[in-house]
């Protein structure tokens, strides 16, 4: 575990085996937040080597049978911490107060490296990649995947749906304060229900009953945008363009405080693209800081749905800040 101090509430990542469920990444992004869970199946170990790794404000978390051949456990992910003071070390739970567990830890180690330069600007990748999170209502079985191909990004996931007050999806996401400019287009979907869902989000926060915007494909309804306008919150639909394309584009757009959802079916670049305005909300999100990329929902805990989002793009205009302060930013 890497945590941000000894209080109970703190920010913290951890890899962890458990009893009955393999090994999992575990983090909270916030003190006194949301602890988030992600990569752990069914599988029981007698025994299992962990590494976590820290690049900055990125964490990962490996596993392995041998300590070499090392197995990353879900994707990485962006926690801010206090750089002078974290705590590093070993952490045990029993999980239930009136009984006592006990683990024996081998090969303990702890290692510090440096980069050659210290400006976040001058490290490769990870610092400008947040991956994706798997929310509320999801079969931890079947674990997300989302592959990254240049601005092509695949994602494969399960989930309840996208709807009502409790959402169950996986959110390939980053942090954004102000306006923005967000597009992508759906070039292949892998439909297992007809409300599979595949689209562009802003989200209040990673809480699964958060306020939301989200434009989508359904397979068998067409282009529609849905929101939920508070926390848990009823989820609300409005429109249905009922054609059902083999390609789609996207767009979420975000000035001041209204929000507008576009989409097109012409256009083989994004300079090519015709928007057509679909709706427009006033801002009725809580943070300042939003999350916002792509959500794809299977609706059918059991099964994958995979989604190809390619020309995925947000863009910031000068002077607001978003991952690094730069006014431009493609995952």
């Amino acid at each position: 575990m890497v945590r941000d101090s000894l209080e109970p509430d703190a920010k913290h990542f951890s890899v962890l085996m458990l009893g009955k469920k393999d090994v999992g990444i575990f983090w909270r992004k916030d003190t006194s937040g949301n602890t988030y869970a992600q990569g752990y199946g069914n599988a029981v170990h007698d025994f299992i080597w962990l590494k976590l790794t820290k690049r900055m404000n990125i964490f990962t978390g490996y596993k392995s049978f041998d300590g070499e051949e090392w197995t990353q456990v879900g994707t990485p992910q962006t926690v801010e911490m206090d750089i002078g003071d974290f705590k590093v070390g070993l952490a045990l739970t029993s999980r239930h107060t009136w009984r006592q567990t006990e683990a024996v830890f081998e090969h303990f180690e702890n290692s510090n490296y440096f980069f050659p330069s210290a400006a976040p600007s001058a490290s490769p990748a990870p610092t400008n990649t947040q991956g994706q999170v798997d929310l509320g209502k999801y079969n931890a079985a079947l674990p997300s995947e989302l592959v990254i191909e240049g601005s092509k990004h695949t994602i494969k996931a399960n989930g309840n749906d996208i709807w009502s007050t409790v959402d169950g999806f996986t959110f390939a996401s980053r942090p954004v304060t102000g306006d923005f400019n967000m597009t992508a287009r759906v070039t292949s979907i892998d439909a297992p229900h007809k409300y599979t869902k595949f689209g562009l989000m802003a989200r209040d926060s990673f809480d699964p009953s958060a306020a939301h915007i989200f434009a989508f494909l359904a397979p068998n309804f067409g282009f529609m945008t849905s929101a939920r306008l508070g926390s848990s919150q009823s989820t609300r639909r409005r429109g249905a363009h009922k054609s059902r394309p083999k390609s789609i584009w996207f767009r979420i757009a975000r000035e001041g405080s209204i929000f507008r959802t576009y989409y097109s079916l012409e256009g083989e670049s994004l300079e090519e693209v015709e928007w057509k305005a679909d709706r427009s909300y006033g801002s009725f999100f809580v943070n300042e800081e939003l999350q916002i990329g792509m959500a794809v929902t299977s609706h059918d805990m059991n099964q994958y749905a995979t989604g190809e989002f390619d020309h995925f793009k947000i863009e910031l205009p000068n002077g607001r800040r978003g991952l690094r302060g730069t006014s431009e930013l493609v995952i």
